[in-house]
């Protein structure tokens, strides 16, 4: 599962969509995570980018099974006025992933580089795969009313002896 939740990178994309220096984003993240109720540093994340983001963010979830069970792979391609900033590994993008041991690629390039046009390659070609799917502005909305109302229910039930 593919968590997204590092408070210091939302900050940071969501500074990137404000200022104009990140002109979109788009995330793909595991159906089963985000919208599992125990996702919820993750779905509020992810509510800060698509409220400063706007039309600028495109969510896309996968359904797991069929061999594409794991979203292990994470990997940003930063389009930037010098070139491109490809940044992937096994790193987690997570508040955790800083203090696991985990592996991280960083490297900077022309959008014509071949890792630069292999990485979007790759990229694209999960992006497009019949498994993933668009989470529109209604489904979103109905999540986040099911996420406040578990939250809230989760709040009632706590008893204190």
């Amino acid at each position: 599962q593919c968590h997204f939740d590092n408070v210091r990178l939302i900050r940071g994309l969501c500074a990137a969509l404000r200022n104009g220096s990140l002109c979109s984003l788009r995330l793909l993240l595991c159906e089963r995570s985000y919208f599992r109720p125990s996702s919820m540093k993750q779905f509020s994340q992810v509510c800060a980018l698509l409220e400063w983001g706007g039309r600028k963010v495109t969510l896309q979830t996968y359904r797991q099974g069929g061999g594409f069970d794991q979203m292990h792979w994470k990997a940003g391609i930063f389009v930037t006025a010098k070139g491109c900033e490809v940044v992937q590994g096994s790193f987690n993008w997570t508040d955790q992933g800083e203090k696991n041991f985990e592996t991280i690629v960083h490297t900077e390039g022309g959008l014509d580089d071949d890792y630069v046009r292999d990485t979007k390659k790759i990229f694209n070609e999960l992006w497009e795969h019949e498994r993933c799917s668009v989470v529109t502005a209604l489904e979103h909305s109905q999540h986040m009313e099911t996420w406040r109302q578990s939250n809230e229910s989760r709040k009632g039930s706590r008893t204190f002896g």
